[in-house]
Parts: C-alpha cells; structure tokens; sequence
C-alpha cells in the first residue's frame, strides 16, 4: 500500500500566514526607507560634480550612493573638505549600481531574520 502523505488544513494556513506576514514585513520596510529617502532627498540642497547630481547633507555624514544621487555633508563639501578621490569613488559606486547589492542584502537580512 502506498502512502499517500497528508498536510493538515491549520498547517497550510499557518504557513500562509507566515508567508504574507514575511511580504508585509518586506513592503513595510522598502515602504519607509523609500518615505525617509525621498523627504531627505526634496529638503536638502543639490549640486553637482562631473554631472553627477551631488545631495548636500544638513547634517555630518559618512558620503554614501543611493542610486543615482551621491550624498555628502553640506559643510564639508563647501569648504572642500571631500576628497576629490572620495567623490570619484562614489561615482563608481554609482556606475556600477551598488545600491542594488545594498537593497538585496536588505532583503536577505529580512528574509533569515524571519
């Protein structure tokens, strides 16, 4: 006689609810971080470098690629205190669309977290 193997209905549901609560998990998190960059992106002054669109910072902060935009600290950057050769690099940062391998590692983060 073959068996023939059986899953209980509440084991599918519970396994269903897993799933949807792991995608509102992911939404939720891609929601606010898409909410907090483009408030920070709209309130900050722009500029630009080697036609780069350069986000001046109000704030002290680390120069960082978040797709197209490079982000720099405004007093720094005006005083020329960025590096030419930091910039550069965030440029390649940018040409090589780092932001994606950010964005997956978010979400592998999530994934094992849950």
């Amino acid at each position: 006689m073959e068996y023939v193997g059986y899953t209980h209905p509440a084991t599918n549901a519970f396994y269903g609810f897993r799933l949807v609560h792991l995608l509102g998990i992911i939404a939720h998190k891609i929601c606010v971080s898409i909410e907090y960059f483009f408030t920070k992106y709209h309130n900050y002054d722009k500029s630009s470098y080697l036609g780069h669109e350069v986000v001046l910072a109000d704030h002290t902060v680390n120069p960082f690629t978040f797709f197209n935009y490079i982000f720099v600290s405004k007093d720094a950057y005006l005083q020329g205190k960025v590096e030419e050769e930091l910039l550069l690099h965030e440029v390649a940062h940018k040409k090589q669309l780092h932001s994606l391998d950010v964005v997956f590692m978010e979400l592998l983060q999530i994934f094992f977290w849950y």
